[in-house]
């Protein structure tokens, strides 16, 4: 499976590193921020800078060489032509309830003990794919916790969906 990554944050290292952990064929690194693109510069992969995203040219390239464009925490909003003629897909925490953005904080605001990771397809309009695949889990006393505690407890479906989905789509 040829894989284009375009991540970001410690959910785009983690999405990154489970990726490079099943073997994928990563052909491209399109990094959101430094610590994407570090953590793909140390495994020797093919970093491309952001402004690649509206490049027809790396657009044409991809269309040929990967089957799938695998966004986490990328903060780009795609084409139409990329999320029509590319096979994107997009990983979001709570997708269930809280699309857009900053659903944690939405989460915590709401005292909301339901938390998930989900992957779903990327289409014209923003979080409004079809769900690929989706983990729940439960978190006590949502509403005295802060963003990045939540995204600790999330971190490991973070690599449950990645890798179930990659395997449902083979």
């Amino acid at each position: 499976m040829k894989i284009a990554f375009y991540g970001g944050q410690t959910a785009g290292v983690v999405t990154l590193l489970t990726l490079l952990s099943k073997n994928v064929d990563i052909r491209f690194v399109i990094a959101e921020d430094e610590k994407v693109a570090k953590l793909a510069e140390v495994f020797d992969l093919q970093v491309k800078p952001k402004r690649f995203l509206d490049n027809k040219n790396f657009f044409n390239v991809l269309q040929r060489e990967v089957d799938f464009f695998i966004c986490c925490h990328g903060k780009k909003i795609l084409s139409t032509d990329w999320v029509n003629n590319l096979r994107c897909i997009n990983l979001h925490p709570c997708f269930y309830k809280y699309k857009g953005r900053k659903p944690i904080k939405r989460l915590i605001r709401d005292a909301n003990p339901k938390v998930s990771v989900a992957s779903h397809w990327m289409t014209e309009k923003v979080d409004q794919g079809k769900v690929i695949l989706e983990k729940f889990k439960f978190i006590g006393d949502v509403k005295n916790k802060n963003e990045a505690e939540i995204y600790n407890e999330l971190y490991p479906l973070y690599v449950e969906v990645i890798i179930r989905t990659l395997k449902k789509l083979t």
